[in-house]
């Protein structure tokens, strides 16, 4: 079964099948009205709930962010964070937390539309899922990232990092034209491939 990826359009939940044409969409989760919810996702490693509020409880949660910036909060158990467009501040919590990208749009490089991570975590096993990005528009089909480690990318479809200011500059380029996409991660940590889902 293929990865499915979670986003929000309005009052939309929109559930898309990772590399194919499957999409499931559920009009009004975000409305306010109760009855149009769906609240538990089962899957093969456990029930997780589906929220409609920025801030999660201490299970295993999906949290999925609108189109404007946003604070999202997993708090404890194993979260899936997916932040949407715009500058959004993203916080884990304890456990091992998927933190969600779509779009290589959903966090690009100027600081006013750029998300941070500020719990990112090696020792609890989080993961940066990006899976989601086509990683170079130059080429046919939905093409993944070649982590290339610390230092700049070198053109399209590559993925560095750098350290900036006490923090962890994580870029792509998806074009060949410059780093398009970025998320800033809190800290200084020494990613590697095993930190990320491409």
């Amino acid at each position: 079964m293929a990865p499915l990826h979670f986003r929000r359009s309005g009052d939309q939940l929109i559930v898309e099948e990772d590399g194919g044409t499957g999409k499931l969409i559920i009009d009004d989760h975000f409305s306010g009205v109760a009855t149009n919810r769906i609240e538990v996702f089962r899957t093969t490693d456990g029930d997780r709930f589906l929220k409609t509020t920025n801030t999660c409880t201490a299970t295993d949660d999906i949290i999925v962010g609108a189109s404007g910036s946003e604070t999202l909060e997993g708090n404890d158990g194993s979260d899936v964070i997916a932040g949407g467009g715009s500058k959004d501040v993203l916080y884990g919590g304890a456990d091992a937390d998927y933190f969600v990208y779509a779009s290589a749009t959903d966090s690009t490089t100027t600081s006013t539309a750029r998300d941070t991570i500020m719990d990112f975590s090696q020792a609890d096993g989080d993961i940066i899922n990006l899976k989601g990005v086509d990683a170079n528009a130059n080429l046919a089909g939905d093409n993944a990232f070649v982590f290339l480690g610390a230092g700049a990318t070198t053109g399209g479809g590559t993925l560095a990092y750098s350290f900036i200011g006490g923090n962890t500059l994580l870029v792509g380029d998806v074009d060949g034209g410059g780093d398009d996409f970025a998320i800033l991660l809190a800290g200084n940590i020494a990613l590697t491939s095993s930190d990320f889902i491409l």
